[in-house]
């Protein structure tokens, strides 16, 4: 295998040439010597082979193979299959060479990697991927039941050297690998390194770097594999659109020739853009010229062949693994295994994987050659990670992804290899590559190398493994002063930091806008993380190290470089950095404050006018090995700092102070924080959104713990290592605050800004203390977790990815992350089906709240101390105007950061604090400063608690406190505020600070605790403010306060209940329907305007302004323009039938023994009924792991009314429905809509609508009792005889009930919209635009059943008893979606006061428009003056004088409401009888279809009846039998189930007769009856409600949940009882009644009992799916049906009506892939109505027709919330 591969192609191998090709094969020919037969045979054909590769699409190769080829598509498809799945593949075989060569060249440009050898070489490298595929199966395979044998073997062949057996390594006739030809492109290069050197590895110790040369592009190196090398270049970049904050866009490059000009000249600052200093611009500066690559043109490093000497560091690698680690000698074969690492980039991705997975399995599963591997892996490493990073077409693919995860995060293996040289070797690859393009030996690093900007290096991103696979060691390292102790290896990692050292850095721009905006920033932002990253995994193993000596010198060679590359030794390197050439420039600065005199040197540096840079790793690195040195105090730290900086700079004249060495250590992080700070303020806007976008990611996100975080640490450092004078200065110097009251930089609201943000960096120096206090790295990331989250959750409850979006990801990543918010937050559990589960901070963490946390904004700030006041007064009970929340402080006893705070007992902090204070007292009138006085106290109130556990010894003042009380602003000390404390207590007498007053007590009563002696009687006498009897904090919780909150608690119930009762009456009347523009209402209400109040008897049809045109809906008709409602007619199947030829789902439908207005779960129904019941249903479910489904044959599909509502004009809806059909689909989305069926999406809400409802009424005032009552005694008695003599059989002419209809349909019209529909006098014509406007949704219901098109010209369709089924099905969908709902109202209610606003608008408005319709189609009918107008619109109306009336007994159970709605807006106004008589004729005929339903299926021996279940049926046990009342009714009900019988079985039966004599199955049927009948009461008072707009909610509260259900509907609809009801049955005609006489003609029909039905009774559910969704993975075998199978679908998705499962984007047929199987499963069972689970990703899938969407699954993960990545 060997063999064959040592020859094969690498990745930018490119035989331009035949000759070339012919060469190739030569030199493959394998040794007769070794294989025993010459290697000369060839058959003289070639193969043009096509390799996948990341960057180019299916079609891409598709399209080249086709050209190539010209051969059918199917061909192609199948080639580019194969490439896809296997790596490569065979595009062309053929003898002719030179057509081979021309097609390749052809390929070439399109970027695609191609190859032509011999076909003899094409099938050996075939041969040998079969090899290793049946290595890979051997390799689990058994040898007489022991699989270690054959592993043993096989891993011992692999780590023998290789016996190389091609001719050519045979014969020696080879060129030397150090005598390769190299010339400047980068083709060349990879060549060189990829080769072997004979037949041996080339050895990178012995490499040399020749050249820049990936810095330079090659001319004839643009087709594909240049971009292959860089291909990751884009891959990872920082998110550039966070907020409005562009990239910026550095101009300078290394290549570029630049003139010699000023650097504060403002055309530099016009060409650089802010970016930061070319190259070429620092060349000005110094003189030097630039060559191409911007090196220096004396930098021999830059010249090809010349080797510059390497850095002293570089050469201390440590020793060289011995054997057998180190198997070979500079002239000794490798092992096996090496070789076939080392030509993975040789090899297709499906021999790689093999490969891949052999390795694992019989190298690095057994332990004695795991180790032996990574020795081998790590000398291979380097070669490995360049040609991964340059030339690898498949990056997923390489070895180097697989290994380094399974070697280098072992630690036995990461201890041993840190022992040797490899650590060195990784961090001088990672230094070559940034440098050079090229990874290179130690030997090979350059001490002169640089970043070049223009090096591709930076764009990509593959060096991320590296970075990695260095941490893997490092952090699996069991022995970590292998690294951290070793100053060579601390220095060596220092010197790489120092290639990213103020680099990219950034000038303000003054006068004039950039243009252009570099991208550079980009690239920086994406590999410091890396660089951070790999500082802190070295840093942090310096704290087990237990030599203090080794310590100091790690720690002093780190700063040494620090202040070396600071005071600018380096700047002749590093030409694009932000440190200029010399030594930096000191100036003395002098304060005068009281009569004390401070001078102190201070770097002259201004941050606004010169360059700086972001980027400072080496601090950071400092910053870490700082921390974990945990140094014994401050004393010690700052003779570290200072011996190793005068040790480093030993031989440098001149040196400069301690003091001014040490203020260049901390010089860089403090003027990036300026930088910040003036960024943020808006003094570089004219750089561009980019610097922006650099403060976002810097401050924020991407470097806000790896590098702000460090910065503020080194500022704390500095805070304790320089005197506390010489710190102060350089921070008021550097936020140029010396003299902050004059300085021109700052315009008015700048200056107070900047002020602000000064002050909130001097609080958080002092607030942030958890890298200080000496904790382990363990737990100071478990202190940072816990501040994080209480900032997060202390304003609000919040969702876990809330918290994480929130939280840093460094820590919300962590594994600690979850078990700490468990401890510190309240989970609350979902409640509803689209909650998510919050976390609420417990109560004791809010004290730990920090108001002035250093990420918020003023804004913040603001709202952060409100919400903790309020939270402390509902606590507590302290008066809200006298909180104050104590700071978190957490005391520093001991170490070196103890002293942290004595800048604030110094003279440059005095006078800041008493100039700001003069500042805000004089322009108090302004009231334009509190943030900067928030602030100032603040941080007066924190150092106060600082200054209670310090005892500091200072020259000026002992404490705080002293400085405040007696340090005089001058000499003058009758002046009328001398003092800090004199403004303090001036400013409580004040109305201007009456919001500070208490946080102002606080303060005093802290320095009074530090200073009693001196504060007592200064305060007494500068104020007569109540200062010390007033304290502020809060006091701890006691009984008393226990008491007080449980009275606040009964007193803030009490109003709140006496609100309740106070309004609910008022809501409830009012019924405001318009849920959409209730705020708008509201503001009309209050205004007087637009609103009109509803009487108590009335209720009012909606009235809004159009969302088109935003005009008021002005109820004038006669401006022709009507307003309406957005409706959408759709076919639903929720309505559902009983299936009783299934057992299971009868007993499903019946076993409900709740009313329908309760709650219901399906735990309802498990725990009901007696201990058999529950039995029962143990075992369904232990049947059924999922399901059973809902068989869809039992479903029926009918139209509804639905839509958004959303108001608008008729006039504005036909030009916007005109506008969507004339704008056409968008080629770039899927559109919901459907335009050829009228549909269209709401403007608003973006809704899906087909239709306009006018409202053409103002208020409805009819009552349910007037609507229902019989005001006839003789009604009854009237509606038995016109049934009895077939009133309703025959159709019934227009003039017979013109009158009632036209009175009915024209009731609550405004009567102007009667006259213009020509219902307002004799001969009137209807308006065209109203008749359109009346007639829309007639027509959309008419599409909607018979599924056709819509077409705006079309004649209509006047379809009235389809419009009325229609308002019949919108209220029993309505009803099913109500059942086992509740109520929201604890005092309960009845099934109308369940209906949501939106339904309840609708159904009204729908309703009041049925009875108009009907009365237009009526007049209509009448001859209109111009007959054409009807023959042409209305065709189906024209002539027609008759109207069908629907008999009552030719009604259905399934159909009884249906028809009884019909009933009551047509038959009964037009035969004159009321709708109280019909609902009773309708209710007798529904209660005898249940009953004859339930004897014919006793009479053909269902199997629900036939088994001992049905008397356990919930419900029908707790029946009192010795009830009167009941007693009479079961009596009577046997009797009316005898009368029945007859008319049901054809043929008597000893077991029927049986069943039907024991009393508990008629106490069974009187059972079902109940639940039967309830969704057909339920029905009838919800369209009784719709009619009647007359309702007081308070009618029905109060019932208890054990009072029936269907009795309170029973009297709301004006029946009596159920029981009254069926022994009304009984009675004879005689007696007045009209159920006998129904009864009899209804139980006379004919009746067949294998077609009856009987309607779903119960709560409608989707499926019932298992509580976890890793069942859906363990079903046993199970299909998801319940049904044994052996069919396995890779991507199921679960039917959630039937419980099926199909194949997600899986073709439903062979011969037509477009039709998928869930589409068309869809099709079968829900009527074009699908809705699937995905169990695999956790979400729904919903298809309505051909148009589809996913959505939140309903599976939660333990937060509580939908995860559909299952991470």
């Amino acid at each position: 295998m060997i063999d064959v591969f040592c020859n094969s192609h690498i990745g930018v191998q490119k035989f331009s040439t035949a000759e070339e090709v012919l060469q190739n094969e030569r030199e493959s020919r394998l040794s007769s010597e070794v294989y025993g037969a010459e290697d000369t045979a060839t058959n003289g054909k070639y193969v043009l082979c096509l390799w996948n590769d990341q960057k180019h699409s299916f079609s891409d190769a598709l399209n080249v193979i086709l050209g190539a080829t010209h051969k059918t598509v199917e061909f192609g498809k199948m080639v580019s299959r194969k490439i896809d799945s296997n790596g490569r593949a065979m595009v062309i075989l053929s003898d002719d060479l030179p057509m081979l060569m021309e097609k390749k060249r052809k390929m070439e440009k399109t970027g695609l990697v191609n190859t032509v050898r011999s076909s003899k070489d094409y099938f050996r490298e075939e041969m040998c991927a079969t090899i290793c595929y049946w290595l890979d199966d051997l390799s689990k395979s058994s040898l007489k039941s022991n699989y270690f044998v054959l592993r043993e073997i096989m891993s011992k062949v692999l780590c023998t050297p290789w016996n190389y057996g091609t001719e050519q390594l045979r014969s020696g006739n080879v060129n030397e690998w150090n005598n390769v030809p190299i010339d400047e492109d980068s083709t060349s290069l990879i060549r060189s390194h990829s080769s072997l050197n004979g037949p041996y590895i080339p050895d990178i110790s012995q490499r040399t770097i020749r050249t820049k040369s990936l810095h330079v592009r090659d001319p004839d190196y643009e087709s594909g594999e240049d971009d292959v090398i860089f291909e990751d270049e884009e891959e990872g970049r920082v998110d550039e659109g966070d907020e409005d904050e562009d990239a910026q866009r550095p101009q300078q490059v290394a290549g570029e020739e630049y003139m010699e000009f000023d650097r504060v000249d403002e055309v530099s600052d016009e060409i650089n853009m802010s970016t930061g200093p070319s190259q070429g611009e620092m060349s000005g500066i110094r003189g030097s010229e630039m060559d191409v690559t911007g090196t220096s043109s004396d930098n021999a490093s830059s010249v090809p062949g010349i080797q510059a000497a390497p850095s002293k560091v570089w050469k201390q690698t440590g020793p060289t693994p011995p054997p057998p680690f180190n198997p070979r000698s500079p002239m000794q074969v490798s092992a096996r295994v090496q070789y076939l690492i080392f030509f993975d980039i040789r090899l297709w991705k499906d021999l790689r994987l093999t490969l891949r997975d052999l390795y694992i399995s019989i190298l690095v599963s057994n332990p004695e050659y795991k180790i032996l591997l990574g020795h081998f892996y790590a000398q291979l490493y380097p070669q490995i990670a360049e040609l991964y990073m340059l030339v690898d077409r498949e990056p997923e693919c390489s070895i180097i992804s697989s290994l380094s995860t399974q070697l280098f995060t072992t630690p036995s293996i990461a201890t041993d290899l840190l022992k040797y040289d490899y650590f060195t070797k990784l961090i001088a690859a990672l230094y070559t590559f940034f440098t050079s393009g090229e990874v290179g030996p130690p030997t090979a690093a350059d001490p002169e190398g640089y970043i070049a900007l223009d090096s591709k290096v930076l764009k990509n991103r593959r060096f991320g493994q590296l970075f990695h696979d260095v941490e893997y060691l490092l952090n699996r390292n069991t022995e970590k002063d292998l690294v951290s102790c070793n100053v060579d290896r601390i220095s060596q990692v220092a010197e790489f930091m120092l290639l990213f050292q103020g680099m990219s850095p950034l000038r303000r721009q003054k006068d004039k806008h950039i243009e252009f905006e570099s991208e550079l920033w980009i690239y920086f932002f994406n590999a410091v993380p890396y660089v951070l990253q790999l500082a802190i995994v070295v840093a942090s193993g310096i704290g087990s190290c237990h030599d203090p000596a080794k310590v100091s010198q790690c720690v002093g060679k780190v700063v040494g470089i620090v202040a070396s590359w600071a005071q600018g030794d380096y700047t002749s390197r590093f030409k694009a950095a932000e440190v200029i050439p010399g030594n930096p420039q000191f100036t003395t600065a002098t304060v005068k404050f009281s009569d004390k005199i401070v001078s102190v040197e201070n770097i002259d540096f201004k941050v606004e006018n010169q360059w700086v840079s972001l980027h400072h790793p080496l601090n950071s690195y400092l910053s870490w090995l700082i921390e974990y040195a945990s140094f014994e105090d401050a004393a010690t730290l700052r003779k570290v700092l200072v011996s190793g900086i005068k040790n480093h700079l030993s031989n440098k004249p001149g040196l400069l102070e301690d003091e001014n060495l040490l203020q260049l250590v901390f010089e860089h992080p403090i003027r990036v924080l300026s930088l910040l700070s003036q960024i943020h303020i808006g003094l570089w806007v004219r750089n561009g959104y980019s610097v922006r976008s650099q403060l976002h990611h810097y401050r924020d996100f991407t470097l806000r713990d790896s590098a702000f975080v460090r910065d503020v640490f080194m500022a704390q450092a500095g805070l304790v290592v320089l005197r506390p004078n010489t710190i102060m200065m350089q921070l008021l110097s550097r936020f140029s605050l010396l003299d902050w009251q004059f300085n021109k930089l700052f315009d008015d609201s700048q200056r107070m800004y900047m002020v602000e943000e000064f002050l909130h960096h001097l609080i958080y120096f002092l607030m942030e203390r958890t890298q200080l206090m000496g904790y382990s790295e363990k737990e100071v990331k478990r202190k940072y977790i816990v501040k994080e989250i209480i900032q997060c959750l202390a304003f609000k409850d919040m969702a876990f990815s809330d918290i994480c979006k929130t939280v840093p990801d460094p820590l919300s990543g962590d594994e600690m992350f979850e078990t700490i918010l468990r401890e510190i937050a309240i989970y609350k559990a979902p409640t509803g089906v689209r909650d998510y589960g919050l976390y609420q901070l417990k109560t004791e963490y809010y004290s730990e709240f920090d108001t002035h946390y250093i990420h918020f904004s003023s804004a913040k700030i603001e709202e952060a101390e409100s919400m903790i006041k309020s939270k402390i007064h509902k606590t507590t009970g302290q008066p809200l105007e006298s909180v104050v929340h104590e700071p978190p402080l957490k005391p520093i006893t001991s170490g070196p950061f103890a002293g942290l705070a004595g800048f604030s007992r110094t003279v440059p902090f005095g006078k800041f604090a008493y100039d700001l204070l003069s500042y805000i007292m004089a322009h108090r009138a302004e009231n334009a400063n509190e943030g900067a006085l928030g602030q100032l106290l603040q941080l007066f109130h924190v150092i106060a608690l600082d200054d209670l556990e310090q005892k500091p010894a200072s020259p000026f003042a002992t404490s705080f406190s002293s400085l405040a009380a007696l340090v005089c602003a001058s000499s003058n000390v009758e002046q009328e505020y001398p003092t800090i404390m004199s403004y303090l207590c001036k400013m409580l007498e004040l109305n201007e600070f009456s919001d500070f007053s208490a946080k102002i007590r606080r303060i005093i009563n802290l320095l009074r605790q530090r200073e009693p002696e001196l504060v007592d009687p200064l305060v007494i006498s500068l104020t007569s403010a109540d200062v010390f009897t007033r304290d502020s904090t809060p006091k701890p919780d006691d009984a008393g306060a226990a008491e007080r909150k449980k009275k606040l608690g009964q007193e803030r119930k009490a109003q709140v209940l006496a609100e309740f009762q106070n309004r609910q009456k008022q809501f409830a009347q009012l019924n405001m329907t318009d849920d959409m523009d209730l705020d708008n209402d509201a503001d009309m209400k209050e205004t007087g305007e637009g609103f009109e109040e509803a009487d108590d008897n009335e209720w009012l049809f909606p009235e809004s302004q159009c969302i088109l045109c935003r005009m008021p809906d002005d109820n004038k008709p006669g401006n022709n323009n009507v307003f309406g409602l957005m409706g959408y007619v759709m076919l639903t199947n929720v309505v559902r039938k009983v299936p009783l030829n299934d057992k299971d789902w009868v007993y499903e439908a019946l076993g409900n023994d709740k009313n329908l207005d309760d709650d219901i779960s399906v735990d309802d129904i498990d725990k009901a009924g007696n201990a058999n019941w529950q039995k029962y249903r143990h075992e369904l479910h232990q049947t059924y792991d999922i399901g059973p489904g809902f068989p869809s044959h039992s479903t029926d599909r009918t139209a509804i009314m639905t839509g958004c509502g959303h108001g608008v004009h008729f006039q504005c809806y036909q030009d916007y429905l005109k506008s969507t059909r004339n704008r056409g689909q968008q080629l770039t989305r899927n559109n919901p809509e459907d335009t050829s069926r009228g549909e269209y999406l709401c403007p608003l809400c973006r809704a899906l609508n087909n239709t306009f409802l006018p409202v053409l009424w103002k208020s409805n005032k009819l009552a349910a009792s007037d609507y229902l009552r019989i005001s006839d005694p003789s009604a009854l008695e009237n509606l038995g005889q016109m049934i009895q003599q077939g009133s309703f059989d025959e159709f019934t002419t227009v003039d017979q009930y013109n009158e009632r209809i036209f009175r009915e349909g024209t009731v609550n019209m405004n009567p102007s919209y009667a006259h213009l529909m020509g219902m307002g006098s004799e001969n009137s014509f209807p308006d065209v635009k109203l008749d359109k406007a009346i007639s829309e949704p007639i027509q959309r219901i008419y599409q909607a059943r018979f599924q056709q098109e819509s077409h705006p010209d079309a004649a209509y369709v006047d379809d009235v008893n389809g419009m009325v089924d229609c308002l019949a099905g919108t209220i029993s969908a309505l009803e099913v979606s109500l059942r086992g709902k509740g109520y929201s109202n604890p005092m309960g209610g009845i099934v109308m006061d369940q209906i949501p606003t939106q339904s309840l608008q609708m159904i009204r408005v729908f309703g009041e428009l049925c009875k108009t319709y009907i009365s237009y189609a009526t007049t209509l009918c009448e001859n209109p003056d111009d007959e054409s107008y009807v023959k042409n619109r209305h065709p189906s109306l024209y002539g027609q004088r008759s109207f069908r009336l629907r008999n009552p007994l030719d009604s259905s159970y399934v159909t009884c409401f249906q028809d009884f709605a019909s009933a009551a807006l047509l038959t009964a106004p037009a035969s004159g009888v009321e709708v109280g008589p019909m609902l009773r004729a309708y209710c007798t005929g529904a209660i005898t279809h249940i009953l004859k339903t339930v004897i014919g299926e006793v009479a053909r021996k269902a199997p629900w009846v036939w088994n001992e279940r049905v008397f356990d049926l919930p419900g029908a046990e707790g029946i009192d039998v010795n009830d009167v009342e009941t007693a009479k009714t079961l009596e009577t009900l046997a009797a009316i189930i005898t009368a029945i019988r007859p008319h049901v079985e054809t043929t008597p039966d000893t077991q029927v007769h049986e069943i039907w004599s024991k009393p508990e199955f008629v106490q069974v049927v009187y059972s079902i009856l109940r639940k039967c009948l309830a969704p057909f009461l339920r029905k009838c008072a919800i369209f009784v409600f719709a009619i009647c707009g007359n309702y007081d909610p308070y009618d029905f509260m109060g019932f208890g949940k054990e009072f029936p259900e269907i009795d309170k509907l029973c009297e709301y609809l004006g029946l009596e009882s159920v029981n009254a009801l069926i022994r009304a049955i009984a009675q004879p005609p005689s007696e007045g009644g009209v159920e006998e006489m129904v009864f009899q003609k209804y139980a006379s029909r004919g009746f067949n009992m294998f077609s009856s039905e009987l309607e779903y009774p119960s709560v409608v559910r989707l499926l019932r799916l298992p509580k976890r969704l890793d069942d859906f993975f363990n079903l046993r075998n199970k299909s998801l049906a319940g049904k044994v199978t052996t069919d396995l679908v890779a991507d199921p998705a679960v039917c959630l009506f039937c419980g099926v499962s199909v194949g997600m984007q899986t073709p439903a047929f062979d011969n037509d892939p477009t039709t998928g199987q869930c589409q068309e499963h869809a099709r079968q069972c829900g009527k074009d109505v699908g809705i699937f689970l995905l169990p695999k990703r956790s979400s729904m899938l919903l298809l309505k027709g051909p148009q589809g969407s996913f959505s939140e699954g309903p599976y939660l993960d333990l937060h509580g919330e939908a995860d559909e990545t299952m991470r």
